[in-house]
């Protein structure tokens, strides 16, 4: 079976009563990490036997679980120890989290047919390349108004943002500029963007509820 999500998180029962603010923290300054590694191990098709999700669980230090397989999501448990993860903070150490993940990856292979090596490469690749996770979320031509509109995502430890490009049809760079910064949380930036539509005179970016958050002035671009 092939591997679809990939995740490292503080246990939910455990830290939502013990300390639910850490617990969202947390999520929101691994949460670039868990998207690049999802995005990563679904383009290279990692095969991982009987069990399409992957989630390493941190418990507080000194308390341990058994690994437990729950329909097909496998989920094995390490030790959070909140000294280090405060230091990792203070330092902006994003190797601190990829550590944790490389024990990991070594603890579900001895329980599952994980290929360590594979998903060892894509953590490598990950840091080598300066933890940058960077895509282009959304291309669209408007040939009738000579337009191409890009719109290109960046998601860190501390942000989610979006940059847009606007061009002719010969690719000539016309504007472009930042257009949406958020909290690097899913819950927060998932569904902002969902689209690029032309509307008469302008174009607006739309979110998952058709909402017209942003727009262009076609007349105005064509000015600048």
């Amino acid at each position: 079976m092939k591997l679809y999500y990939f995740e490292i998180l503080l246990d939910y029962d455990t830290f939502s009563v013990l300390d639910n603010d850490l617990r969202y923290e947390f999520q929101c300054r691994v949460d670039f990490i868990n998207h690049y590694l999802t995005k990563a191990v679904r383009c290279k098709k990692i095969d991982v036997g009987n069990c399409n999700g992957l989630y390493i669980t941190l418990l507080p230090g000194g308390e341990t679980k058994q690994p437990k397989q729950v329909d097909k999501d496998l989920r094995i448990y390490l030790p959070f120890h909140i000294e280090d993860y405060q230091k990792a903070k203070q330092n902006n150490d994003i190797s601190y989290y990829l550590d944790i993940i490389r024990r990991g990856m070594y603890k579900f292979s001895e329980i599952q047919n994980v290929p360590v090596t594979g998903m060892l490469d894509i953590v490598d690749e990950f840091e080598k390349n300066n933890y940058q996770n960077k895509w282009l979320l959304k291309r669209r031509t408007f040939r009738e108004v000579g337009l191409t509109l890009e719109l290109h995502c960046e998601l860190t430890t501390d942000y989610y943002q979006v940059t847009t490009i606007v061009k002719d049809l010969k690719k000539n760079i016309l504007c472009q500029g930042l257009v949406l910064k958020t909290l690097s949380c899913m819950y927060v930036y998932t569904g902002l963007v969902k689209d690029i539509v032309l509307v008469g005179n302008s174009i607006f970016i739309i979110d998952k509820n058709d909402y017209r958050r942003i727009k262009f002035n076609i007349p105005q671009i064509r000015n600048l």
